[in-house]
């Protein structure tokens, strides 16, 4: 938590698109639709603060505007600019030494394996029963029917398999509350790419 702190400090206000590297995790606040008000909830449920919890979803970075995601009906590439105008994010990577580079860009490509697989909106509905049914235990989420923080945690693990003990159970709100990972950047995401175009020209 210290660290982030003093990230905070130094950290640039405005986005731009060296930010989000390859391989880092890109967590978005709730916009207040039902499914996001569930993942909230249930993050609560789960044992994480206030603040965490509001993150319900995540995708991994594939260096600027360019990531993969989860989404129903199915994971797919996207532009995060188009896709969340102005939405409110988090950025974090995992907390290694070593990990910008070729082991980023290896999770980058993990992430992107993942792409067109079909949603599981039985995977996502199952972390409400597991307390009393098969706890610990998520049967609906595959790798080829991931939920959000599911395709993150994997890809992850294909190159570091010691990030998480078990996958099929990762919520957005592990990235925010594990010392393994450290916050890079939180803020607005620019409107549109006109916008964040134009940032860049007045910046030279």
């Amino acid at each position: 938590m210290e660290k982030d702190i003093l990230r905070k400090m130094f950290m640039v206000d405005e986005f731009n698109l060296d930010i989000p590297r390859m391989g880092y995790f890109i967590l978005y606040k709730s916009d207040g639709s039902f499914l996001s008000r569930q993942v909230e909830k249930e993050q609560r449920n789960e044992g994480f603060d206030q603040t965490d919890s509001q993150y319900t979803h995540i995708e991994v970075s594939g260096g600027g505007p360019d990531a993969v995601g989860a989404k129903w009906p199915k994971s797919k590439l996207l532009n995060i600019i188009k896709m969340y105008p102005g939405r409110y994010v988090k950025i974090v990577k995992y907390a290694v030494d070593e990990y910008d580079g070729r082991p980023s860009a290896k999770v980058a490509f993990f992430g992107a394996t993942r792409s067109n697989l079909r949603y599981s909106i039985l995977g996502a509905l199952w972390h409400k029963l597991n307390n009393w049914i098969l706890p610990g235990i998520n049967p609906f989420v595959s790798k080829k029917h991931p939920i959000c923080s599911y395709l993150c945690a994997w890809a992850l693990n294909q190159q570091y398999p010691d990030a998480f003990e078990e996958p099929k159970n990762a919520l957005p709100a592990h990235f925010l509350s594990n010392s393994k990972f450290q916050l890079v950047w939180e803020g607005h995401l620019p409107v549109t790419m006109k916008e964040l175009e134009s940032k860049k020209e007045e910046d030279k």
